[in-house]
């Protein structure tokens, strides 16, 4: 059950045993289907569970007033409709100045974005570029969105629109993470737990 973030980081084995830990049980119970909300939880870069949220279905809103509990921790959560991390992810994770951000989703697929361990690595604040550059925002996918049905004729309304809309948002953070995050200081990966 390693994953890739035990190499690169040379991160600590209880930090990474805990989160596999928490992860592993968050997997089992979306798929016996005691939970169907997004559930949260910080660790400490010692492994330490320090906080617990429960959300909805589609997103988990951490409280102002703990951001100075979650900088520079660990923040891992599950996933029922998206299948990586979004750009409201991607937003808290440098709004509040985690260490690490991880979205998990029931077949045990999981990606995080983190700093790189390299101090001087780190040129900008990535979540803020990808803002300033609308890079997954719903205005972009809107365009691109609007471009298919003008270019292919598809008629989708409601829901389905807005379904189309967060795959869109999300499928162009993860393309833009994927090619630029190392170029930041950031390391982005998706695989499973």
């Amino acid at each position: 059950m390693a994953d890739k973030f035990d190499k690169t980081d040379m991160r600590n084995k209880k930090l990474t045993d805990e989160l596999h830990k928490y992860e592993i049980e968050l997997c089992r119970h979306i798929q016996s289907g005691i939970i169907e909300h997004e559930i949260a939880a910080v660790f400490t870069e010692d492994g330490l569970k320090i906080k617990d949220y429960e959300g909805t279905r589609s997103k988990t809103i951490i409280p102002y007033a703990d951001y100075d509990l979650l900088r520079k921790n660990i923040y891992t959560h599950c996933h029922f409709i998206k299948e990586i991390l979004s750009p409201g992810d991607i937003l808290a994770f440098s709004e509040i100045g985690l260490k690490e951000i991880r979205a998990i989703i029931k077949n045990g697929r999981y990606s995080s974005l983190r700093e790189s361990s390299d101090k001087n690595a780190v040129q900008s604040n990535i979540g803020y570029v990808m803002k300033a550059e609308e890079i997954g925002t719903a205005k972009q996918a809107m365009s691109i969105l609007m471009d298919i049905i003008n270019n292919t004729g598809l008629e989708i309304s409601g829901e389905e629109y807005q379904d189309k809309i967060l795959k869109i948002r999300i499928d162009k953070a993860d393309e833009w993470l994927t090619e630029n995050a190392e170029n930041f200081g950031y390391i982005y990966e998706k695989g499973v737990i």
